[in-house]
Protein backbone atom coordinates (compact mmCIF):
# COMPACT_ATOMS: atom_id res chain seq x y z
CA UNK A 1 0.00 0.00 0.00
CA UNK A 2 1.06 3.58 -0.47
CA UNK A 3 0.63 6.55 1.82
CA UNK A 4 -1.98 7.88 -0.58
CA UNK A 5 -3.98 4.64 -0.21
CA UNK A 6 -4.09 5.21 3.55
CA UNK A 7 -5.11 8.84 3.13
CA UNK A 8 -7.83 7.85 0.65
CA UNK A 9 -9.22 5.38 3.21
CA UNK A 10 -9.52 8.14 5.80
CA UNK A 11 -6.39 7.49 7.84
CA UNK A 12 -5.01 10.51 9.69
CA UNK A 13 -1.30 11.29 9.66
CA UNK A 14 0.27 11.34 13.12
CA UNK A 15 3.62 13.13 13.23
CA UNK A 16 5.86 12.27 16.17
CA UNK A 17 9.14 13.93 15.19
CA UNK A 18 8.61 16.56 12.47
CA UNK A 19 12.31 17.33 12.12
CA UNK A 20 12.89 13.73 10.94
CA UNK A 21 9.54 13.37 9.12
CA UNK A 22 8.75 10.45 11.45
CA UNK A 23 5.05 9.68 11.14
CA UNK A 24 2.45 6.95 10.93
CA UNK A 25 -1.27 6.76 10.14
CA UNK A 26 -4.26 5.98 12.31
CA UNK A 27 -7.88 5.08 11.58
CA UNK A 28 -9.79 4.26 14.75
CA UNK A 29 -7.89 1.35 16.31
CA UNK A 30 -5.97 0.61 13.11
CA UNK A 31 -2.34 1.78 13.00
CA UNK A 32 0.13 1.76 10.16
CA UNK A 33 3.80 1.02 10.39
CA UNK A 34 5.96 4.14 10.57
CA UNK A 35 7.70 6.21 7.93
CA UNK A 36 11.10 4.84 8.94
CA UNK A 37 10.22 1.17 8.45
CA UNK A 38 7.96 1.75 5.43
CA UNK A 39 9.10 2.87 2.05
CA UNK A 40 6.99 4.67 -0.52
CA UNK A 41 4.97 1.58 -1.42
CA UNK A 42 5.20 -0.81 1.54
CA UNK A 43 2.91 0.56 4.19
CA UNK A 44 1.17 -1.96 6.41
CA UNK A 45 -1.75 -1.61 8.79
CA UNK A 46 -1.88 -3.45 12.08
CA UNK A 47 -4.91 -4.40 14.13
CA UNK A 48 -3.63 -5.32 17.58
CA UNK A 49 -5.40 -8.09 19.42
CA UNK A 50 -5.10 -9.72 22.81
CA UNK A 51 -3.77 -12.97 21.40
CA UNK A 52 -2.91 -12.26 17.74
CA UNK A 53 -2.02 -9.17 15.79
CA UNK A 54 -3.37 -8.82 12.26
CA UNK A 55 -1.25 -7.20 9.57
CA UNK A 56 -2.86 -5.94 6.38
CA UNK A 57 -0.70 -5.35 3.32
CA UNK A 58 -3.39 -5.57 0.65
CA UNK A 59 -5.46 -2.44 0.01
CA UNK A 60 -8.57 -4.44 -0.93
CA UNK A 61 -8.48 -6.48 2.29
CA UNK A 62 -8.05 -3.30 4.29
CA UNK A 63 -10.89 -1.56 2.44
CA UNK A 64 -13.19 -4.52 3.21
CA UNK A 65 -12.16 -4.53 6.89
CA UNK A 66 -12.89 -0.81 7.26
CA UNK A 67 -16.27 -1.20 5.53
CA UNK A 68 -17.12 -4.11 7.82
CA UNK A 69 -16.10 -2.19 10.95
CA UNK A 70 -18.02 0.91 9.84
CA UNK A 71 -21.19 -1.10 9.13
CA UNK A 72 -21.09 -2.64 12.61
CA UNK A 73 -20.08 0.40 14.64
CA UNK A 74 -22.34 1.02 17.63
Amino acid sequence: MTEQDLIDLGFKKITEEPEFDFHYYKHGELLSNDSITANATHWEVILYGEVYDYVFTDINDLRELIALLDRNKQ
